[in-house]
């Protein structure tokens, strides 16, 4: 077993087994007023709050037990730093799921959810059966879908192209408990795909995960890390040099009562890997192999962009994160590969709020 940890100049403490990451000053100024280009799609914090935190973060690679201080101290909970971040705006509505795919639309991303007022209504579920936990009788929150006019989509609306009817409704979070989560009352865990990414810029923008010199950031820039990619963020320092950034959701986890893991990824082996064996998701392979030769070309050349991959876990009951050997033992090789060729892999966990935030729980110890 293998954990990380940022150098202890960055301001980790572990006092009597609770893990604070040492506020200092943080930034002290904003991205905004130290010049840091924005996207238009950016989110900030909510309302009223602007505070930066210095979190621990993982680069040099240490033995077990060198950590365990760091792994006692998220057992329970990891310490949350103040305020909440914005993930979705707008309604959510509680509903509980009934079918998919749905009895209306045979899509598979397509369902039948129950509202309070108990009537049936068609919902998007982008992330599928999320790991099992988008199943009939899930709690589940939507939002509703808009349409060009920014008006909600109709119960009775039809797709012009398709001839079915539309989704008026869009699963953004899912109540889950299990025999492990169960006594302190489940956790509620994000379920759009966009969430992994919305928490990533966040993390990027407040916090000094991947540094504090931070001067632009670039979304889906095409071809960088190869012919034919797009990478979700390219972020620019100070001096001019670059980070690739790759980011995936982490929906799952372990089952180990004594601390669980975040894991990843999640699904059933039925893609074709670089060997043509049996795997999860061919993408994220692909994208880790991408990552790995950015950092093998850097170190043969001494200069090139950096690369960096960051799990975004949005869900608040586990204390580390592992890829998912049992589930895509390929993954795993090629993530620990890529850790090994200097990959900065990282992993942060948000507790998610039914008001559509989330409080920034910061990073957990990466074992690979």
């Amino acid at each position: 077993m293998v954990l990380t940890r940022r150098a202890a100049q960055k301001g980790a403490a572990f006092v009597g087994g609770s893990a604070l990451a040492r506020a200092g000053h943080g930034r002290a100024e904003s991205l905004a007023k130290s010049g840091v280009k924005r996207s238009a799609n950016a989110r900030g914090l909510v309302q009223g709050h602007r505070r930066k935190i210095q979190v621990v973060a993982g680069v040099e690679v240490v033995k077990a037990g060198e950590l365990q201080d760091a792994v006692d101290a998220v057992e329970k909970k990891a310490v949350p730093v103040a305020g909440r971040w914005r993930i979705f705006s707008g309604e959510l509505e509680p509903a509980v799921f009934v079918q998919r795919p749905s009895a209306r639309n045979r899509s598979p991303y397509v369902a039948d959810v129950r509202l309070e007022s108990g009537r049936i209504a068609i919902a998007h579920v982008p992330c599928l059966e999320l790991g099992g936990k988008c199943v009939p009788g899930a709690r589940v929150l939507v939002a509703p879908m808009l349409d060009k006019k920014n008006n909600r989509v109709g119960a009775d609306a039809v797709s012009n192209k398709f001839g079915t009817p539309k989704c008026e409704f869009s699963v953004k979070f899912v109540y889950y408990t299990d025999d492990v989560n169960a006594a302190a009352g489940g956790t509620l865990v994000g379920a759009d795909p966009q969430f992994g990414e919305k928490v990533a810029r966040l993390v990027v923008e407040e916090t000094t995960l991947f540094g504090s010199d931070i001067v632009e950031i670039q979304t889906q820039v095409p071809d960088i890390m190869g012919p034919g990619t797009r990478c979700d963020f390219v972020l620019t320092h100070k001096d001019n040099s670059r980070t690739v950034l790759e980011t995936k959701m982490v929906v799952d986890a372990d089952n180990d009562p004594a601390g669980r893991c975040a894991v990843f990824p999640w699904g059933k082996r039925a893609q074709k890997g670089p060997d043509g064996e049996k795997v999860v998701s061919a993408r994220a392979i692909h994208h880790v192999q991408c990552l790995t030769r950015l950092m093998e070309r850097r170190k043969e050349s001494g200069s090139g962009v950096r690369a960096a991959l960051m799990l975004a876990v949005v869900r608040d009951d586990t204390v580390r994160f592992r890829p998912d050997a049992e589930k895509c033992p390929s993954f795993a090789k090629y993530l620990t590969a890529g850790v090994q060729a200097g990959v900065d892999v990282r992993a942060f966990a948000v507790r998610c709020h039914e008001d559509g935030t989330v409080t920034a729980l910061g990073e957990i110890p990466l074992q690979v």
